[in-house]
């Protein structure tokens, strides 16, 4: 019977781990193309509920900084490229990253004290804070930050959502993702 080298299962692990957050990107790209499809029912420009968060904080839980950062990125330039403007991809990379970045600071440094709801409506502040400030860039007009009152709110709301969908899969995701690492 051949053995295996470390070197080996390094790279099974990495293709394993490449694969999966490539499922989790596509799942994020996904998510935020038919949050493209629900008509505003809301007179705020641009309003999404962060579906497409769900994959990315997930990802950033499981697979770490990297790992998220990975999902986040590839999500926003993707789907910029495929379906919006190029301002739409500025506006979400700036709120891409304010997310991704208040997310892992949240987990490092609050992870005890932050449940999954906390998590995704800070998740969801720093999203609107960062495509806020990005509009502001773009437009060179503070009254855009007019907003932003009206879009914490929802990020209650919002945020509330994608934390019960986090609560209900991180349980299952973590367990079947680990299974599938151990039977290498």
């Amino acid at each position: 019977m051949k053995q295996t080298s470390s070197r080996d299962n390094f790279a099974e692990s990495s293709a394993k781990r490449i694969s999966l957050l490539a499922i989790f990107a596509a799942a994020a790209m996904m998510l935020s193309y038919l949050e493209g499809l629900i008509p505003n029912l809301l007179p705020i420009p641009g309003f999404k509920p962060g579906l497409a968060n769900t994959a990315v904080t997930l990802a950033l839980l499981l697979f770490g900084f990297g790992g998220g950062a990975a999902v986040s990125i590839l999500r926003i330039l993707l789907t910029g490229i495929l379906f919006s403007a190029p301002t739409q991809l500025f506006f979400s990379l700036g709120g891409g990253m304010f997310s991704l970045l208040a997310s892992a600071a949240g987990i490092r440094f609050a992870e005890d004290k932050l449940s999954f709801f906390g998590l995704s409506v800070l998740s969801a502040a720093a999203h609107n804070i960062g495509q806020m400030l990005a509009a502001w860039i773009y437009f060179g007009d503070a009254a855009i930050l007019g907003y932003l009152p009206w879009l914490l709110m929802l990020s209650t709301v919002t945020g509330s959502i994608t934390g019960a969908l986090m609560h209900t899969l991180f349980p299952r995701l973590n367990s079947i993702i680990k299974k599938g690492y151990n039977h290498e």
